[in-house]
């Protein structure tokens, strides 16, 4: 679709203002909407129940607690230790400001290297420089922020990290060597990436591959066997470093916590825990998911998909046309840094990410990962076609020039905007609405802090499927894992005895109970009170030993709750 826009604008003699106008416009509507987004994402009241983990573990560094010692999570050590600081605040809002921030300086880091990158690529036509530069970065903004849960995730953060390691990567392909010190930061961001969201190991890996790749061209016409043998070296060591660099920085920031506190083998226990996808689909079902859910970041799905069709499209067209890099306005090490660029980008980037999210599980939240090769891509494909010989863009017999397809595509950017843009929308009109007629969310918090707070100390408290009191009222798990984990545990697969290596829960320092031993646990370890699901496990655990537990009276929403006698 983009290169439909100026195509038209070339054949027509008015690219020097047609498109960047288009580019212009487009970007200031991307932004604006983006604006009421980000200010959705301030006053809301909903977000995605993650977070109160995240909030949870971020209050138990506060104690002085690593996750896996006496409670298991699913998340790094690195993750509750970001989340510490809006846990200490205790409103999550601390972390939507952090995640505004990121973005912010992400978008930031786009224009300014697409820039300097487009500064070769668009020698001829400067004029677009700003405008797609710009546009990019609308792009990836817009495309963040209206993804599902919007700025409240962890997964905008990640992904604005990923963004500062490749912008400025992206502009150092004319520099004979990248700084050590660039490296070291670009590895340190890298780590921190991965340890929030594992799923960009991959793609974060092959950065350095990536950056070899462009160094190959630059260095191609080599005077002796000695030289290329030297330049192959440097290449297949900074590889090596790249990926050794990530796994120091991954072991301090991740383990060696445990190590200094002499808990390693509880990290241990957890690690294998978490190496084991209980909850895995097939492939298939998985990509199923995707498809079910891409309307949610409809305008994001479009373009990745569009971007990687024209992509594939431009690499074998610029293979089998021995004449196409002859004709070229370029450079031929520009054009070919550009093709490189255009293949990570739109192809291998994207691909390696989605192979990890085939391999586990998705949740629609994951969309916002692959922005970061979205709004790039874009730019480097428009700017790339831009220079293509009239030869090469001049398909009389291609669908390209099929006017209705033309406007079946730009008709459908269009829906994908206003269809990514439609629930932080309906999310603005209700809490609107909601504030204007100060009408609460219910919810059941107060009742259960009315219930643990009525004797002096408090009650010491449980409730297995929610972490937002624990978090609230500092109060620990007692060992139990976190709601969404216990969920999984007590309402999941029968068979989950099977999955798990008994030696790996027998070594374990956390309560990581089966359906089977629920109730010993329960028994066990249940503190004063615990609020349980009516007809859950936990409720008719407690069911069987009324001498133990005492069913309480009062109204706790969704919740019953029991106090242990004695």
């Amino acid at each position: 679709m983009d290169e439909i826009i100026f195509k038209k604008s070339v054949q027509s003699g008015n690219l020097s203002f047609t498109l960047p106008f288009a580019l212009s416009s487009l970007s200031g509507l991307l932004i604006s909407l983006s604006l009421i987004a980000i200010f959705q994402s301030l006053i809301t009241k909903n977000y995605n129940h993650d977070l109160d983990q995240f909030m949870y573990f971020g209050q138990r560094i506060l104690q002085g607690e690593l996750a896996f010692v006496k409670e298991f999570d699913d998340k790094s050590i690195l993750l509750s230790a970001l989340f510490a600081l809006p846990a200490a605040l205790k409103t999550i809002k601390a972390w939507t400001l952090i995640s505004i921030v990121c973005a912010t300086f992400a978008c930031r880091s786009i224009y300014i290297s697409l820039r300097v990158y487009l500064r070769e690529l668009l020698k001829d036509h400067n004029q677009l420089i700003k405008p797609l530069s710009l546009f990019a970065s609308a792009i990836y903004l817009f495309t963040l922020s209206s993804a599902p849960d919007g700025l409240n995730h962890i997964n905008n953060v990640a992904s604005s990290l990923l963004v500062l390691i490749l912008s400025p990567l992206l502009k150092s392909y004319n520099q004979d060597k990248i700084n050590p010190f660039s490296t070291l930061a670009y590895c340190l961001l890298g780590a921190i990436a991965i340890s929030i969201r594992p799923y960009l190991i991959l793609p974060i890996s092959l950065i350095s591959i990536w950056i070899s790749a462009r160094k190959l061209i630059i260095y191609q016409n080599y005077t002796s066997i000695r030289d290329t043998f030297g330049e192959v070296s440097r290449i297949i060591g900074y590889i090596f470093t790249w990926n050794l660099l990530l796994a120091i920085f991954l072991t301090v920031l991740n383990i060696l916590p445990y190590f200094l506190m002499d808990s390693f083998s509880s990290f241990s226990s957890g690690f294998r825990i978490n190496s084991i996808e209980y909850i895995a689909e097939s492939p298939f079902k998985v990509f199923i998911s995707q498809l079910l859910t891409s309307h949610k970041a409809l305008l994001l799905c479009f373009i990745l998909v569009a971007n990687s069709l024209v992509a594939i499209s431009i690499f074998f067209r610029m293979n089998t046309k021995s004449t196409v890099y002859k004709s070229f306005p370029l450079p031929k090490k520009i054009s070919q840094i550009s093709l490189i660029d255009i293949t990570f980008f739109s192809i291998i980037f994207p691909a390696s990410l989605e192979l990890l999210i085939l391999k586990r599980h998705f949740f629609d939240h994951y969309f916002s990962l692959f922005c970061p090769f979205t709004c790039i891509s874009s730019a480097i494909i428009i700017a790339f076609l831009i220079n293509s010989p009239r030869q090469y863009l001049d398909f009389k017999s291609s669908f390209i020039n099929n006017r209705l397809l033309a406007l079946f595509l730009i008709a459908l950017f269009g829906l994908g905007i206003a269809s990514s843009f439609s629930t932080p929308k309906n999310q603005l009109v209700s809490d609107m609405k909601r504030y204007i007629l100060h009408s609460k969310i219910s919810n059941d918090f107060s009742e259960i802090q009315t219930l643990v707070d009525s004797r002096n100390p408090r009650y010491s408290f449980l409730v297995t499927e929610d972490n937002l009191p624990h978090w609230v009222l500092n109060e620990s798990r007692h060992g139990f894992p976190h709601a969404s984990v216990f969920v999984r545990i007590t309402r999941g697969k029968s068979d989950l005895e099977n999955v798990f290596p008994k030696d790996i829960l027998e070594k374990a320092t956390f309560l990581f109970p089966m359906k089977e031993n629920l109730c010993d646990s329960l028994l066990l370890r249940a503190p004063e009170i615990t609020f349980v699901g009516r007809g859950s496990l936990e409720d008719k655990c407690f069911q069987k030993y009324p001498n133990t537990f005492k069913l309480l009276s009062g109204n706790y929403g969704r919740y019953i709750a029991y106090l242990r006698k004695g």
